[in-house]
């Protein structure tokens, strides 16, 4: 089932596609495998501009690796702002010239916003791999990354998360993972109790789908489920 508008993955002998988008209630007909890809239904519009608004992408992964490797936290946090800050002016001007939908608009901008956050939120990850590219540096050379200085994670707003529409960009996924990866505040042990959140959807009288009583009744037999990351 598709419960919002999200970006899916389709693999096939014919080619691959990593950029369609399903919506709840509307029909997606794909050519691919003869050229550019084609669409066609209900949700073909939205396709077709999103496809497009990949042309006003700023984030260059190798060059901005190599970039990284001299970079401390606040200019690498600096540096994609400054590319976010391009990405949106160009998606306000085409959005002005009435190019693409009000959807496609409000899909890309939170994209934006949920990506760049990401790639903040990467520095200490990407930061000892581009090193070690950038100056031939073997895996047994050890490589010191400066910790989050005060303040660098300002760009974060409480409005991030308490959208709804947020589910509708394919990073917001992401971002909550980041977020809870951030040092000092996640924790590596957790436990999801299923039987809460299905006892809070029925308390607010939301409808349970046959997926829903389905789910709900596997549960009751295995109870919660414990992760460690």
């Amino acid at each position: 089932p598709v419960y919002h508008l999200q970006r899916v993955f389709l693999r096939s002998d014919v080619a691959n596609e990593n950029d369609l988008y399903l919506e709840p209630g509307k029909d997606l007909f794909i050519i691919l495998g003869n050229g550019p890809v084609k669409y066609a239904g209900s949700a073909a519009q939205l396709n077709y501009n999103l496809r497009q608004l990949n042309d006003i992408d700023q984030f260059d992964y190798d060059s901005v690796q190599k970039k990284l490797a001299n970079m401390k936290p606040n200019d690498y946090k600096a540096y994609l702002l400054g590319l976010q800050s391009i990405e949106n002016a160009k998606l306000d001007s085409i959005n002005k010239l009435g190019k693409i939908s009000a959807k496609a608009y409000q899909v890309k901008k939170l994209d934006i916003l949920f990506e760049y956050s990401n790639r903040m939120m990467e520095y200490q990850w990407d930061y000892e791999p581009a090193y070690r590219k950038a100056f031939k540096l073997s895996d047994t050379v050890k490589v010191t990354v400066e910790n989050y200085p005060e303040g660098y994670f300002n760009f974060i707003k409480a409005s991030d998360f308490n959208n709804e529409l947020n589910v509708i960009s394919n990073a917001y996924s992401t971002f909550i993972n980041r977020f809870k990866f951030i040092p000092g505040f996640g924790k590596t042990n957790y436990t999801h109790n299923y039987k809460a959140i299905v006892a809070a959807l029925k308390s607010e009288g939301q409808q349970l789908s046959e997926n829903d009583k389905a789910f709900e009744k596997l549960i009751g037999e295995i109870g919660r489920a414990s992760c460690r990351e």
